[in-house]
């Protein structure tokens, strides 16, 4: 099933295999060919009964510095990226998995609302978004809200931060770590494993 030499050449185009460049996290004047054989590789795993596919993109996040510029480089990786990623979606519903199979994509954490020197973003855990895809989800929703800067999670009652949990919105966060534990087989009931040993949620 890693054989992607099987896979017609159009269908390793489509998916944007070499379509461009991107530079490094932090030194802009290096710069890599963009591979798309991940993306394919996933969906052949997938399709042979692999229940849990995960790809990385980079080898560092990114900041900003003397020797970088990270919305250069931004613009020039999520192009590739979406490319690639539509063309991952456009695959499973042309062969039927979308409905059973979860697209997630999320990075650590988000970035701070503010640029700071470099010019760049910081870590910032108080905000952040996810992608899904498929999974017998319904698509075409925005689940939660930021405030104004994006710099804080936005429920009904108010803002809530990282180090709070009596305005955070449950409602909203359970359900989807819910549907991830689900999609691979996962029984409703039971929790992320504590200390080694799978917990069941009250």
């Amino acid at each position: 099933m890693a054989r992607l030499s099987k896979e017609p050449d159009h269908l390793l185009a489509d998916y944007g295999h070499k379509a461009g460049k991107y530079p490094h996290q932090t030194v802009k004047n290096i710069m890599y060919d963009w591979d798309a054989r991940p993306f394919l590789l996933a969906r052949r795993l997938v399709e042979a009964g692999v229940r849990v596919v995960t790809l990385r993109d980079g080898e560092w996040d990114h900041h900003g510095g003397p020797q970088s510029d990270i919305f250069a480089a931004l613009k020039m990786k999520m192009a590739l990226l979406d490319r690639s990623l539509c063309a991952l979606l456009d695959d499973l519903r042309n062969r039927g998995l979308d409905q059973d199979v979860l697209v997630v994509v999320l990075g650590e954490f988000g970035r701070s609302p503010k640029i700071e020197a470099g010019p760049g973003r910081n870590h910032w855990a108080e905000a952040g978004c996810v992608l899904f895809a498929g999974g017998g989800l319904r698509m075409g929703q925005v689940v939660g809200e930021t405030d104004s800067w994006a710099g804080s999670g936005w429920c009904r009652t108010g803002r809530w931060s990282a180090g709070e949990t009596a305005h955070r919105p449950r409602p909203l966060r359970r359900p989807s770590l819910r549907r991830i534990r689900h999609c691979p087989g996962a029984s409703r009931r039971t929790g992320p494993p504590d200390r080694g040993f799978p917990s069941r949620q009250r």
